[in-house]
């Protein structure tokens, strides 16, 4: 018989999926002692696409109920995931993200380009800026 409750000693982490330049990650509750990509999961309860899609947006999805139940039962929050869920509203917003978004907010206002956009954008924006060169000569 376990002296403890049934839900000590797990946690909820990022556990990598995907293929190579293409990541993906499921939020997933395991034994806290376990490695995330080949140990037993015991449920997997969202996913998070950090990459941007054609509107621009990183796509997150939890089951907040489930959520709530394994951090209620003294789960553990990898700090990964606790960053998600701070911009989600599950829990405070995190300092370094207000950092960030501070910085951000300052290099706009010098004039300055952000680096947030993938490279294939970058490109596609200065091969559309050369055809325009080309076009106008």
């Amino acid at each position: 018989m376990p002296r403890f409750g049934l839900n000590v000693g797990l946690a909820i982490r990022l556990a990598r999926r995907g293929c190579t330049n293409r990541p993906f990650y499921h939020i997933i509750v395991q034994n806290a002692h376990r490695n995330p990509d080949t140990g037993k999961v015991l449920e997997e309860i969202g996913s998070y696409d950090p990459m941007v899609n054609r509107y621009k947006e990183k796509l997150v999805s939890v089951n907040f109920d489930r959520l709530k139940f394994y951090y209620a039962s003294g789960a553990t929050i990898h700090k990964d995931v606790s960053h998600l869920l701070g911009l989600s509203g599950f829990f405070p917003i995190s300092p370094k993200t207000i950092i960030d978004a501070q910085r951000n907010r300052e290099k706009l206002a010098a004039g300055e380009k952000l680096n947030d956009e993938p490279p294939e954008l970058l490109l596609h924006e200065t091969l559309k800026s050369e055809i325009e060169k080309k076009r106008t000569e």
